[in-house]
């Protein structure tokens, strides 16, 4: 059996773990986020009035990058009044604010059991998934390519105690 090239080793073993940690940080960042809504039963439509959709001002060179935004819309439910403003499960409040203004009328799909929780937009936007899919694909890439190199380091190991031992 042929010594390993440490160098390729070092870089693959780099390149392993950073494709693994980057997986498990988008996976961890997008998958939390959708873990706390997909406990929701957002089942109940509901008719809502949007009070609040307009770009806030901007204040600096990142608001010129990643524009914020206010959205918001209030709703009734079992005859209580209920402001909302959340759209999506990640945002989106780009969107919102172009394709609803102050004024219009929304369906919001409401959880009964918890009835302040409410979403414009519920489940996974095509975003949402495609992140997924990528955090999962460098989750795995890192994985297989940690567990070969495992694989590897303990073959040398075997190899080398066989030849002490011969």
């Amino acid at each position: 059996m042929s010594q390993a090239d440490p160098a390729k080793g070092g870089y693959t073993l780099t390149m392993s773990l950073s494709a693994l940690l980057v997986g498990l940080f988008l996976l961890t960042l997008i998958g939390l986020q959708q873990w706390h809504h997909g406990r929701a039963d957002y089942s109940v439509p509901v008719r809502a009035l949007v009070v609040e959709s307009t770009q806030l001002p901007v204040a600096g060179a990142l608001d010129r990058a990643w524009p914020r935004y206010s959205f918001s819309y209030h709703y009734l439910f079992r005859g209580e009044l209920y402001v909302g403003s959340a759209y999506r499960h990640r945002g989106g409040l780009g969107q919102a604010v172009s394709r609803h203004p102050v004024g219009s009328m929304v369906t919001v799909w409401v959880d009964p059991g918890h009835p302040e929780r409410a979403v414009v937009e519920p489940g996974l936007s095509a975003l949402d998934l495609g992140c997924l899919g990528l955090s999962l694909l460098l989750f795995l890439a890192g994985l297989l390519g940690f567990s070969r190199l495992v694989a590897r380091d303990v073959e040398l190991l075997r190899a080398g105690n066989q030849r002490g031992n011969a």
